[in-house]
């Protein structure tokens, strides 16, 4: 789906072609993906590259006493990242398997940041579907086409997480 002319960015309404000079290089849509107890997800886009993301906003002042789970949080991501990258970088063709190498479901973050209101992270955008929507919209789940597809992506990230001694 497109972008409209009119983006949010720091809370104000701008117009993309009327302001080249940009506090932020995201500007985000204004409907929220999701919420939590801390945050806010919505989806953005680098005004340079044009790429698709999400950007979770974390309220500083709702976290108080809380930093170090953000914290761990960051640096989990950070770190989990960066391994994805790394063998990314140094696999070849001939050492992918059947089954996910586990790194392509796992949450990537590719930036942060910190505003005066929101330690920001900004992470790569998945599928607004989540498993239970989909049990909810079909009232089952196909075994064959559903099921073991979602199990095998599980097992894998876990298998994932394990190597990198996280679980």
């Amino acid at each position: 789906m497109p972008w409209p002319s009119e983006f949010k960015q720091d809370g104000l309404s701008t117009n993309i072609q009327d302001n080249e000079d940009f506090k932020c290089k995201y500007i985000t849509r204004s409907d929220p993906l999701g919420d939590g107890n801390f945050s806010v997800v919505k989806e953005c886009m680098n005004i340079h590259t044009k790429e698709l993301y999400a950007m979770k906003m974390i309220h500083k002042d709702i976290i108080r006493g809380k930093l170090q789970l953000i914290q761990r949080e960051f640096h989990l991501l950070k770190y989990l990242s960066q391994q994805i990258r790394f063998l990314e970088q140094t696999g070849s063709s001939d050492d992918i398997v059947d089954t996910f190498q586990g790194h392509h479901h796992i949450l990537q973050l590719f930036d942060y940041f910190e505003t005066t209101a929101n330690i920001v992270l900004i992470t790569q955008l998945c599928h607004k579907d989540d498993l239970y929507e989909k049990i909810i919209s079909n009232q089952h789940l196909d075994l064959i086409k559903q099921v073991k597809p979602y199990t095998a992506c599980l097992i894998s990230a876990l298998d994932f997480l394990h190597s990198q001694n996280v679980v």
